[in-house]
């Protein structure tokens, strides 16, 4: 729980430090393209050139100095480059509008000019003057600035368009980065969890069955103890058919120790047949419950028989489970001259 929240709370401080930082980032960019924009070289060029043409075709038409002429054609041919970047920026939706009143106005300017240059070519310097003093060409000039001033608050705001989408990007890597942290903690937890549940499942599993091996055991040795006060032969198996306890009469009688016997099935130690006839048997009482009574042969190591008479019995621990077999067998011969 500790290791959890210590991760969530990493993510969380995490999270608020890329954001500050990228937030930081889109500020200052912004804040550097605004400037950019206000500083825009081109609006300058265009501002410069088309004042130092008004004033060359003013300064020809007062003086009639032909140096005049050749500047003019120098401002023109440098307002023409600019207007040319303009023209590009028409091709741009979001700029369409203020580019198409920039170009219309600097062409009713260029209207103008000629037709002053023509009044100063056909002698009439004072009439060329007039016209280019009149409101209206004042007003193209004024309108001129207005509509570069518009220029920058248009580009201004496709800069903050753009820096937005851009944090808007910035922000979706970011959501997905700490969805992608979140699931790697609720993985962890999740397997945490299921390794902690697996752990405390096995630990009790294990001491159940120790428990369980130690009530066994504990039941075992008490049926020990009842089959060494038995006379006749006596005998314990669990429910795979190897033997778990034996008397001592049932060892004499087949002339082995208990560790030889121990461990082992029928099959170890009878012939086939026999055993199967055995095995048989247990499987009957086991499934059944109850007790069988019957009369079948014993082989002896020296390869004679004797009958004996069988009584198999369920075994059952503590919790009433049947955990094996236990069975007695007494001389059919023995018990005949035990009979009266």
């Amino acid at each position: 729980l500790h290791l959890l929240t210590a991760m969530m709370l990493g993510t969380i401080l995490f999270v608020l430090f890329v954001g500050a930082e990228k937030y930081h980032d889109y500020t200052t960019d912004l804040e550097q393209a605004q400037q950019a924009i206000l500083d825009n070289p081109l609006k300058k060029s265009l501002i410069a050139s088309d004042d130092g043409r008004t004033m060359s075709v003013l300064m020809a038409a007062r003086h009639g100095d032909p140096q005049w002429f050749e500047k003019h054609r120098q401002f023109d041919n440098r307002q023409q480059k600019d207007l040319n970047h303009l023209r590009s920026l028409i091709a741009d939706t979001s700029l369409t509008s203020v580019g198409e009143q920039l170009q219309a106005l600097y062409e009713s300017s260029v209207k103008l000019d000629k037709e002053a240059l023509a009044m100063i070519a056909a002698g009439k310097a004072g009439q060329a003057q007039e016209l280019l003093e009149k409101q209206d060409y004042l007003n193209i000039k004024q309108q001129y600035s207005s509509q570069l001033s518009a220029l920058d608050l248009v580009l201004v705001r496709k800069a903050e368009a753009a820096h937005q989408q851009k944090l808007v990007v910035s922000g979706i890597y970011l959501l997905v980065w700490v969805c992608f942290i979140v699931s790697l903690v609720l993985l962890w937890v999740k397997l945490y969890q299921s390794i902690k549940l697996w752990y405390v499942m096995r630990c009790e599993a294990e001491a159940r069955a120790e428990y369980a091996q130690q009530q066994y055991n504990l039941l075992l040795n008490r049926q020990n103890a009842l089959l060494n006060h038995i006379h006749d032969m006596a005998w314990i198996k669990d429910t795979d058919g190897r033997y778990i306890a034996v008397n001592e009469p049932f060892t004499k009688v087949l002339q082995r120790s208990p560790a030889e016997l121990i461990g082992n099935t029928d099959f170890d130690i009878f012939p086939a047949f026999l055993a199967k006839k055995y095995q048989e048997e247990d499987r009957q009482v086991l499934e059944s419950g109850d007790a069988l009574m019957t009369e079948t042969e014993l082989y002896l190591p020296d390869k004679s028989t004797i009958q004996i008479f069988v009584t198999k019995t369920p075994f059952s621990d503590d919790s009433n489970q049947i955990v094996g077999t236990v069975g007695i067998g007494s001389s059919v011969n023995s018990l005949n001259e035990a009979s009266p």
